[in-house]
């Protein structure tokens, strides 16, 4: 794998890559972020507490099952039509916020 990215890639770049620092399940986790401490508020006492439950949520949600797959034709697009499959996700859930309840209330 060295040598394939040797080719493609500058030496200073690679250590991210090979360890895999920029990759699609961090991307997904920092979106998740996003959602319950967003970058536009400073959150001063609460910026543990939103993470935990980024984690959690994340942790619930990341491996749904995919319920079905279809290819669309690229026609949304003006430079260039491809054909694009997409995957229609169960919906998430959010059974870890009345765990997390029934735990703290009792």
């Amino acid at each position: 794998m060295k040598d394939f990215l040797k080719k493609y890639i500058t030496e200073s770049k690679m250590k991210f890559y090979i360890k895999a620092h920029e990759n699609f399940i961090s991307e997904t986790f920092h979106n998740v972020i996003n959602k319950y401490a967003t970058k536009r508020i400073h959150f001063d006492r609460s910026h543990m507490a939103r993470l935990a439950c980024t984690a959690l949520d994340w942790n619930e949600n990341i491996w749904r099952e995919v319920r079905a797959v279809y290819n669309r034709s690229g026609n949304d697009t003006a430079v260039r039509r491809r054909a694009r499959t997409n995957r229609v996700l169960v919906p998430r859930t959010s059974a870890w916020k009345s765990q997390l309840a029934r735990k703290v209330f009792g």
